[in-house]
């Protein structure tokens, strides 16, 4: 018997397509409903229909449960589970504020004039151990991201070095 496509694998990719599609920009959502709604109503406006017939509960109920129902067939319990925690994530405030946004460019203005004063060699030892340097340690919020620390790791280590970043920029992310 063949496992046609449901491997946890495959599962676990259409999670990550799913939550990806979920962080396209807000202006590319609001432009797509305005144009998926305009189009509905100048058709049916334009075959001489009254829109106040659209605004029916009883259909909004029928089609929901119909689309509800359909994508819990239809997907694992995982990307149930997945979509259920990003639509409610949406609810939570974004971390990245405006002090988020000031902090960064401390980090950066400290990281510049470490490199301007020392060279790329005086930052080697800020970038590989984060957690003993006296600039990340000014700076909580950046030092506690786990995507910001690697992230300027391997740009240092590309610039640095000019080769790729090895897999050795994890031990950043431990932290």
């Amino acid at each position: 018997m063949q496992n046609r496509g449901r491997t946890p694998d495959n599962a676990g990719v259409r999670v990550r397509r799913y939550l990806i599609a979920l962080t396209e920009p807000l202006v590319f959502v609001i432009v797509g409903l305005i144009v998926v709604f305009g189009s509905i109503l100048m058709g049916y406006t334009m075959e001489h229909g009254h829109i106040i017939v659209l605004i029916q509960w009883s259909e909004f109920i029928t089609i929901g449960g119909c689309a509800t129902g359909a994508f819990l067939v239809s997907n694992p319990m995982s990307v149930v589970k997945g979509s259920i925690a990003s639509v409610l994530s949406l609810l939570k405030p974004n971390p990245y504020n405006e002090k988020a946004y000031a902090e960064l460019l401390q980090v950066l203005y400290d990281v510049f004039q470490k490199a301007r004063k020392d060279g790329l060699v005086g930052l080697e030892s800020h970038i590989e151990d984060p957690e003993s340097s006296e600039i990340f340690k000014k700076y909580t919020f950046f030092r506690k991201n786990h995507h910001a620390l690697p992230f300027l790791w391997r740009r240092w280590r590309r610039s640095a070095t000019r080769f790729p970043a090895s897999a050795s920029w994890r031990r950043c992310s431990a932290s």
